[in-house]
């Protein structure tokens, strides 16, 4: 810091200095780098509700008041850090324009909410998960992000084994989820259901093949490692969904990575694939093979009641089909026709168990367009980059998160969700892309160099925003002495 040399006392020898400079930035490294994981770690699991709540159950009626203190804690230490890099968040946003459109939209919805107080609260959490993704993105170059949420996804596969095993009533499902009792003994760990755990673990899967791909020695080991044990959580979920996304993911980041090293490959690959797309398009439209389709994998054709639960509330989706009906205000357990829906689907819903549909409700066709302009523009920015600088295998990661931020809405709901990993996953990885190529790419190339000096020097890493900077002014002074000369 400027100045601390003047007022540290004069006995103490510049090594001496450097040195005490050196562990103070290390320590504050480590305290910054677990704070990150402790809240990835919060987001994505339902360790705080089941801690004060003793039930980590969907309904947020019988919650404890603590559960919203603690995330309402968590969303002030985002904020406190975000006012350090306050100029680094304000060129990030600016960057995206279109998703920060679409993370506001939920405040203004409060403005035609059928349930006014529900929906500011809601936005409130909303934002708070936001703002943690645009802090990542602001602060960590896409690699970071890569490893921090690879380290989280090591604990968190922990958390998983050992509450599944050890703490059963916590961490199995019981037979009341279901009329069948089908779901009775299966895993969910530190999550609501088995089908949000499935999910998670294919993003495990995906973040820990990117993570081990830029990494070296033990930590490549390591993430390496956890696959095994993550591999065992999607097989006790029993989850279909889960090993069918994790797999389409996988294939995802493959294929890209072929394209990256094989250009000449790249219009063949997309042929096969668009192809395949159409193929997967024709037998979702065709019900006989469709229930063919799920009689082989064993699963009901109607998706455990969610196809009539789709219908019903696209139904009611033109009532306010512009601008929907406010930021999570639709299901009202009060309102007539909910009480309708659940008699139509015998069970009270919570949600649609659709990221489209729920957007459609909470915003209307409104929201759905600007969050689809969205989505189609980071995916596609993805692939850009990927095939620009072929050598950096972070750009496939994101790629393939796209790909699973997309199925995993199929049967849940991830777009604009409260205290939920997965959309602050996606509003980092959708601001990190949105800078300029070369800036991208001299920021991963920066942070891989100077983890490698670091490593061998034991000097702390500069942050993405010191190397921004550094590279900005490197920027300045080749324009000024172009124009010199």
């Amino acid at each position: 810091m400027p100045g601390r040399d003047f007022l540290e006392p004069q006995c103490y020898s510049a090594h001496t200095r450097k040195s005490a400079h050196r562990n103070s930035d290390i320590k504050d490294n480590y305290i910054h780098s677990g704070t990150l994981i402790l809240l990835c770690i919060l987001f994505g699991t339902n360790l705080v509700q089941t801690a004060f709540s003793g039930s980590d159950e969907f309904d947020s009626s019988s919650r404890n008041p603590a559960v919203y203190v603690s995330f309402a804690a968590c969303y002030l230490i985002v904020v406190l850090l975000s006012l350090r890099h306050s100029a680094a968040i304000l060129a990030t946003v600016r960057s995206n324009i279109i998703l920060l459109s679409v993370i506001l939209f939920p405040f203004l919805s409060i403005a035609w909410s059928q349930a006014p107080s529900t929906t500011l609260q809601r936005s409130a959490a909303v934002l708070g998960g936001s703002i943690f993704g645009v802090y990542l993105a602001a602060t960590l170059s896409l690699a970071g992000i890569i490893r921090l949420a690879a380290n989280a996804a090591c604990l968190m596969i922990c958390a998983h084994l050992i509450v599944s095993i050890f703490i059963p009533s916590i961490g199995l499902m019981d037979a009341a989820w279901e009329g069948t009792g089908s779901y009775a003994g299966t895993w969910r760990g530190l999550t609501p259901h088995k089908n949000i755990l499935g999910i998670y673990c294919a993003l495990y899967a995906i973040t820990l093949i990117s993570a081990a791909k830029i990494s070296s020695g033990l930590r490549k080991i390591i993430y390496m490692f956890f696959l095994l044990p993550d591999f065992a959580l999607i097989f006790e979920t029993k989850s279909a969904t889960a090993v069918i996304v994790a797999l389409v993911c996988t294939i995802a980041y493959a294929i890209l990575r072929t394209c990256q090293k094989h250009p000449n490959l790249m219009i063949p690959v997309i042929f096969a694939t668009g192809i395949y797309v159409l193929f997967l398009c024709t037998v979702s439209f065709d019900s006989d093979l469709l229930t063919q389709a799920f009689a082989v994998l064993e699963r009901n054709p109607q998706m455990s009641g969610r196809f009539p639960l789709w219908d019903v509330a696209v139904a009611r989706a033109h009532d306010s089909f512009w601008l929907g009906f406010g930021q999570e205000a639709f299901w009202d357990r009060e309102d007539v026709y909910v009480k309708y829906i659940a008699e139509r689907i015998k069970y009270m819903p919570h949600y649609s168990h659709n990221g489209f549909v729920e957007t459609v409700l909470n915003g209307g066709v409104v929201l759905f367009a600007m969050f689809l302009v969205s989505f189609i523009l980071s995916t596609f920015r993805s692939v850009q980059l990927s095939l620009t600088f072929g050598r950096d295998k972070v750009f496939p990661f994101a790629f393939a998160f796209f790909v699973l931020f997309a199925l995993a809405n199929i049967t849940e709901s991830h777009i604009l969700a409260r205290n939920s990993l997965m959309w602050a996953l996606f509003v980092a990885i959708s601001f990190s892309i949105a800078t300029k190529p070369q800036f991208v790419h001299a920021r991963t190339i920066s942070n891989l160099i100077l983890s490698e000096y670091a490593s061998l020097s034991m000097q702390p890493v500069p942050s993405a925003l010191e190397i921004s900077r550094s590279y900005e002014m490197q920027l300045k002074l080749a324009t000024n002495d172009s124009h010199g000369s």
